[in-house]
């Protein structure tokens, strides 16, 4: 079974990953069938809809990428963390962290 901080790194990784076959890989390490991803306007649940989620907001926002902007934050089946997505200009497109940040990953992919 793999760390925390490698099912994390494989889910920033996917976020980041333009193409669908290793965002799919990725996904694979880091996202249980019923791992679910809230927001203030929208939630995904399950591996497949993560997916499309992660892939949609690249196909809308060409060159985005996530990063970290803070340490993991790790315990049950949860893990949450300050992030940011710049777009292709590295103007930022979105930011969130530490509380609001929480994406339940699974039992079986988390610690």
């Amino acid at each position: 079974m793999a760390t925390t901080e490698e099912v994390s790194e494989a889910y920033i990784r996917a976020w980041n990953a333009v193409d669908d076959a290793e965002r799919r890989r990725l996904l694979d390490v880091c996202w249980a069938d019923d791992g679910i991803l809230t927001g203030p306007n929208y939630e995904v649940a399950g591996r497949a809809a993560m997916e499309v989620h992660l892939g949609g907001i690249l196909v809308r926002n060409p060159g985005a990428r996530v990063v970290t902007t803070s340490g993991l934050d790790a315990h049950h089946d949860a893990v949450r963390y300050g992030w940011r997505i710049f777009r292709g200009d590295t103007s930022i497109l979105a930011e969130g962290g530490i509380p609001s940040s929480w994406g339940r990953m699974g039992a079986s992919r988390a610690c």
